[in-house]
């Protein structure tokens, strides 16, 4: 979720200036620097056995869940609407048990909604439903988990901060809640032109689809062209994604998009303020372009304003702006071509932030480098580092993701 990045590009009027959002950024980092804890901690009642974990929230309303080998769920952190799910509204420093909740394969956590991928393909979610985010007819919030009607045969799910889609095993997709501008829906409704979908990408406006041929479509606001198609004019119904054609895995950021193709190469489209789109410019595109002196990628990650990708050597290279150091070359000066992250030789897993990336290492250990304004990079040092450094936990790691302005692990001990 890109919430910060909108709101700074709506501060701006639209002006494509990387020096005042930098500014802007900072001076957001640093009214809530003293109430961040920079270093990287076990959950205070070490959990046991977790098979999935996902962090959402927005600026202070930020929470966490995790999904044990028992299918329960227990989450933690801001409670305000509900989204912890325990049947209150106060706030945990320690995971509670989300009540009634089993047989959960998969869990996302919005702004301050989480939805549960459940066994046999339906989805529960609970929380803050004023964007009608939890899929039910009404309005009203609930601190329990509720089902989303009319859903069957899910296979996965995704969620930006008040929107959230599902893909079904027949390949096509279902949305709800608000925050496209477009597409707006209380319950599950289709999406329309979509019948062979392979996975979702959801950005801070706009979502897209990878398709079964290689393919791809993507609806909601297009202010920068992040939709692809050749224009910016929004669209609430799927359209093309121009000359894409061989995609094998997408990814949305803030204001854009990226595809990865079968032969390693990158095409990315949409805002450039930064030179996310990694085509040696600042100019925006509307329609794929190729991300310059990339070959060899294996995986995609896009956060606010830039991209990384992991490439078959193993190594990393990123781009796009750099001025809390995201892309971990050793400097904060912005480059709009790929640049190669210091010092990681066996990654994994990426994960880009809003202004920050983690890697996950082969052995197990996490490196994470950027903005450290909420401590994301755990390793105790508030402020930023523009090489990576490693969480300070001396535990071996099994996944990452990294959110707005954090980033979690989940360790092969289950904790």
């Amino acid at each position: 979720m890109f919430v910060r990045l909108g709101f700074a590009k709506y501060l701006l009027g639209n002006q494509h200036s990387a020096a005042a959002l930098s500014v802007f950024k900072r001076l957001l980092a640093a009214v809530f620097l003293l109430i961040n804890t920079s270093t990287a901690i076990a959950v205070a009642i070490p959990l046991s056995n977790v098979t999935g974990i996902a962090t959402g929230g927005i600026v202070i309303d930020r929470h966490s869940c995790a999904v044990l080998s028992d299918t329960s769920v227990r989450c933690w952190g801001a409670n305000t609407k509900g989204q912890l799910g325990n049947g209150t509204q106060k706030n945990s420093l320690t995971p509670v048990a989300v009540s009634g909740l089993s047989g959960v394969v998969q869990v996302i956590a919005g702004s301050v909604h989480t939805c549960a991928l459940i066994a046999g393909g339906t989805v529960k979610c609970w929380g803050d439903n004023s964007n009608y985010q939890l899929g039910t007819p009404s309005s009203s919030s609930s601190s329990l988990p509720v089902d989303v009607g009319g859903l069957s045969s899910v296979t996965a799910i995704a969620t930006g901060g008040y929107y959230t889609c599902a893909l079904l095993s027949s390949g096509s997709v279902s949305c709800w809640g608000t925050g496209l501008g477009l597409n707006n829906s209380s319950t599950p409704t289709s999406v329309n032109g979509i019948t062979s979908a392979q996975a979702i990408a959801i950005g801070h406006n706009h979502a897209c689809a990878l398709l079964a041929n290689g393919s791809a479509k993507c609806w909601g606001l297009n202010s920068t062209g992040q939709l692809g198609n050749g224009s910016t004019t929004n669209s609430s119904v799927p359209v093309d994604v121009s000359g894409l054609s061989s995609a094998t895995k997408i990814t949305a950021g803030g204001l854009h998009s990226c595809a990865m193709l079968n032969d390693g190469g990158v095409k990315c489209w949409g805002w450039n303020v930064a030179g996310q789109l990694g085509t040696g410019n600042y100019a925006d595109s509307s329609i794929p372009v190729i991300v310059k002196g990339l070959s060899g990628a294996t995986s995609i990650s896009a956060g606010g304003n830039h991209t990384c990708a992991r490439l078959t050597n193993n190594r990393a290279v990123c781009w796009g702006e750099n001025d809390s150091g995201e892309l971990g070359n050793g400097q904060t000066v912005t480059s709009y071509v790929p640049v190669s992250v210091k010092g990681l030789v066996s990654v994994a897993i990426l994960a880009a932030g809003e202004d920050s990336t983690c890697a996950l290492l082969n052995t197990g250990s996490v490196s994470c480098w950027g903005s450290d304004s909420w401590g994301q990079l755990g390793n105790g040092v508030a402020g930023y580092s523009a090489t990576p450094v490693s969480t300070v936990i001396s535990s071996r790691w099994t996944t990452i993701s990294s959110g707005q302005d954090h980033s979690c692990a989940l360790s092969d001990a289950g904790v």
